[in-house]
């Protein structure tokens, strides 16, 4: 498959950046920013200040008790400035060109995650009867998937150059499934099945193990990949360029998973019951491959800015020109791991045909779930409980799983139960009521299979401006020619306070409790004259234990710390006012305040802590295959709300973990009006149809179907975020709702695909505004936002989709044909609007700047079956 539409932007930095030539950036029109060009101080010194100046990080010194730079006469950089780094990669590696004259959203960003998708499959299948009384069955499937894909934004073709984002996704599959079924006697049927299925996932950069590093100059570092590299800070500034504010791919390495499942039941057919009664095991693994990095370089604005003019000056590609060097990471790999959860079921349920008219499902599994653990037991986390030797002997310190003498730090858990139970009554021949209700849990792998708490087994090397003696606080770290710093631990480092300064896992005992959901559905079916059967149905349930991410930091500052306004920022010195958390400690006053001021964040393995709840009216009517000709037509009126997107959400929107009634909104795949149309057409033309035609022609003509698929449904929900406010809490930012203003400006607004200053909006802008900050600079808030995650009425433009196939079936004899299928995706060619711009600080905020889908696709395929 090839896919190259484009339904939005990427920024690239423009050809002049590239020459080290920033002067653009004191003009509005260009940076679309209205202060572009205008003084907005002075310095100590008493010299102007300007809204988009850069300054020289070389000449950084302190002037009367204020640090203060140079400015870059002209705000270009010469090249004798550059690192030879930053010019080898412009040289050898160079950065694809926008296309448009404009600082931001200057080039198409191909549309879909993989333009080039390429899949192989070899299915085979066996049945053998021995007897009547005894069946083999059997199946093999080998399926080879590979694609070029990226995050966040793509353009170009593949491979692209090594400062491109592309990655080559190499997943293949193996399937295997045996099953014998022996009739015992007419009433008693046993089935066995053993299953066994392994998933690879190689995603790495299309330039991996090229030596891109030692290419380009990079010093003591593994040829594995070309270096990652970040642009930070506000979008005037070199904030996201690239795919999200990266270039070049650091992926390498890559996991196998699978599982065995074996499975024994056994159907008694007793008088009105048909009694079904058995187990499963399942043992799941997830094995990973990992590689030691090449290096991540985040660049930002600070090591171009004017010191205490953080927002107004500096930009983050000029500091890549620099080669200087904000914060930089990379890991290193000594180790493996093999992870494993096991879970063993039973089961029993009865069939009960009760009367004529009344049938009733009754049924009981009952599961004991492993908790996950690694065949060497190498896994670490945090112990509540372990002293911390490297902050005073304060609580909270890193343990390690084969030193406490077991292989994982989850307990087995038994109480997992899920009953059903359900009815179906006749109240006449054509009349059915049906309901229902019942538990299911989800298997073990849905969670995130794979544990992040490897620490101490693996090892990183890092600079940050914390672990790094700088003589100004807005001094790089290093440079990109400077030798990158040398790993000098042992592993396993099982030093207890290795997580000290950074963020760690917790595990409770209690994680293997799985995440389950209680259905429950009222309805009844009705037979319509030709062929047509009508459902309607109510269906609810309700999740429980559901795994929510966001919910499990265990290090989040309380709300009421918001009133000490900027001191959060500030370091903690005794002057504060405030408790030294333990001797030595460096870091904020925020961070102090911290439950574990050791650690940056907790985190937890599997927080189950989400809740979900689904209510929905279901229409359906189904015409089955009559005439040539089936229909399957569906409404659905529903509404999903909750705390959980799904078992691997990692939404950034959480505000406040102590209050999660502000956290409960809509879900992201809510769509409160959605209806669906299929249909199967079989041409009336061949020797058995309506017009017969018999003979060459015959074959040539019949045999012919078409297919559709439609859709209509609500937007998708919005959410109204905002770069420009910070929360000192370290948890989101959220904006307010202005009671009064409509929130939509216009509902049938244009796509402004050159993304235009005052455009035509869809979302009025009034409509929101950010919270109190305060002074200072730090655009801390005051107190939280009153928006939700997201809009609970308010939804982008509706979403069509309409798909149809044709086929042709030549049958060779009873057991041999051939099969030829187009299908037409987006057969209309109608794009569609995309959603709205919802980030407040971004001046194109409202704007629908894309198109929902690409253009006409046609896929052709072709199947031999015998």
């Amino acid at each position: 498959m090839r896919d190259f539409s484009s339904t939005s932007f990427s920024t690239l930095p423009v050809v002049d950046f590239k020459r080290g030539d920033f002067s653009r950036l004191l003009d509005p029109k260009f940076t679309l920013n209205n202060q572009s060009g205008t003084v907005v101080g002075t310095d100590s010194l008493g010299r102007p200040v300007v809204f988009g100046a850069l300054y020289d990080p070389s000449t950084t010194r302190s002037e009367s008790g204020t640090t203060v730079r140079d400015p870059f006469p002209g705000n270009i950089i010469p090249q004798s400035r550059w690192d030879p780094v930053s010019k080898n990669i412009l040289q050898l590696a160079p950065i694809t060109d926008p296309l448009f004259d404009q600082m931001l959203n200057n080039i198409p960003a191909i549309g879909t995650c993989c333009p080039f998708f390429d899949e192989t499959m070899l299915t085979l299948k066996a049945d053998h009867y021995i007897s009547s009384s005894h069946r083999l069955t059997a199946m093999f499937n080998r399926n080879f998937r590979q694609r070029n894909n990226s995050p966040n934004g793509r353009w170009g073709i593949p491979p692209g150059t090594p400062t491109d984002v592309y990655q080559l996704q190499n997943t293949p599959g193996l399937l295997g499934r045996f099953a014998y079924d022996w009739t015992v006697r007419p009433t008693v049927l046993n089935h066995f099945a053993i299953g066994y299925n392994r998933f690879g996932n190689n995603n790495e950069s299309v330039y991996v193990d090229q030596g891109w590093p030692q290419k380009i100059g990079l010093q003591n570092v593994p040829p594995t990949h070309f270096p990652t590299l970040t642009f930070g800070g506000q979008p005037f500034q070199g904030g996201g360029i690239g795919a999200g504010g990266r270039l070049g791919s650091g992926n390498s390495g890559g996991s196998y998973n699978g599982s065995t499942i074996v499975q024994n039941d056994t159907t008694i057919i007793r008088g009105k019951h048909n009694l079904k009664a058995g187990f499963e095991q399942r043992d799941y693994y997830y094995n990973t491959r990992n590689m030691s990095g090449s290096g991540t370089f985040a660049f930002s604005p600070i090591q171009t800015e004017l010191p205490g003019f953080r927002n107004p000056t500096g930009h983050s590609f000029a500091s890549f020109l620099l080669g200087a060097v904000q914060s930089t990471s990379r890991g290193v790999a000594a180790s493996n791991f093999g992870h494993r959860w096991r879970s063993t079921g039973f089961y029993v349920a009865d069939d009960w045909k009760t009367t004529r008219k009344l049938t009733l499902n009754i049924g009981l599994r009952w599961e004991t779930i492993g908790g996950l653990y690694e065949v060497a037991g190498r896994m670490s986390g945090l112990g509540l409980d372990t002293p911390n030797p490297g902050a005073g002997g304060r609580f909270g310190a890193l343990v390690f799983v084969d030193d406490l003498g077991r292989k994982g730090f989850m307990d087995r858990y038994w109480k997992q139960f899920s009953p059903k139970f359900g009815f179906a009554y006749a109240l006449t021949e054509k009349l059915v009521l049906r309901g229902g209700y019942g538990i299911n849990n989800t298997p073990p792998i849905s969670n995130g299979f794979g544990f992040g708490g490897t620490l101490g087994y693996n090892g990183s090397i890092s600079r940050t401006s914390s672990n790094t003696q700088l003589q100004f606080a807005e001094d790089p770290v290093l440079y990109l020619h400077d030798r990158y710093p040398d790993f000098t631990a042992t592993l396993p480092n099982k030093n207890p306070s290795l997580s000290n300064g950074l963020g760690i896992q917790y595990t409770a005992r209690d994680s293997s409790r799985l995440p389950y959901v209680q259905n429950w559905s009222f309805g009844f079916q009705y037979e319509l004259p030709s062929s047509v059967v009508l459902e309607v149905n109510y269906i609810g349930n309700k999740g429980t234990r559901l795994i929510e991410y966001g919910l499990g930091d265990l290090n989040q500052l309380p709300v009421s710390y918001l009133a000490l306004g900027n001191i959060l920022g500030d370091p903690w010195t005794p002057a504060s006012g405030l408790p030294q958390p333990y001797p030595g400690f460096v870091g904020t006053v925020a961070q102090a305040l911290k439950p574990f001021p050791q650690f940056t964040g907790v985190s937890q393995a599997f927080p189950n802590l989400g809740t979900s709840s689904y209510n929905a009216l279901q229409i359906q009517a189904t015409r089955h295959l009559t005439k040539g000709l089936a229909i399957l037509a569906a409404y659905t009126w529903s509404k999903t709300i909750g705390y959980s997107d799904s078992a691997l959400d990692t939404e950034p929107g959480i505000q406040d973990v102590y209050n999660r009634k502000l956290e409960r909104t809509i879900a992201s795949f809510n769509y409160p009006q959605n209806v669906k149309l299929t249909w199967i057409y079989e041409l009336p033309v061949g020797p058995d149809k309506a017009l017969k035609v018999s003979g060459m022609w015959g074959k040539i003509l019949g045999g012919w179907s078409l297919t559709g698929n439609h859709n209509v449904r609500s937007g998708n929900p919005l959410a109204i975020t905002s770069g420009s406010i910070s929360n000192p809490l370290g948890t989101a930012a959220r904006p307010d709702l202005v009671l009064g203003q409509p929130i939509v400006t216009n509902s049938d607004a244009p796509i402004q695909f050159r993304r235009v200053a005052g455009g035509e909006t869809y979302l009025n802008r009034a409509a929101f505004s950010n919270p109190t900050v305060q002074p200072g600079g730090r655009n801390y808030i005051t107190r939280l936002g009153t928006l939700g995650y997201y809009l609970p009425n308010i939804r982008g433009p509706m979403r069509h989709s309409h798909d149809v196939g044709i086929q042709k079936q030549y049958r060779f004899r009873e057991r041999v044909s051939w099969e030829l299928r187009g299908t037409f995706t987006n057969i209309i060619n109608r794009h569609g609007r995309g959603d709205p711009v919802t980030d407040l600080s971004n001046p194109f905020f409202g704007q629908i700047t894309g198109q929902q889908t690409g253009g006409r696709n046609l896929e052709l395929s072709t199947r031999i079956t015998f």
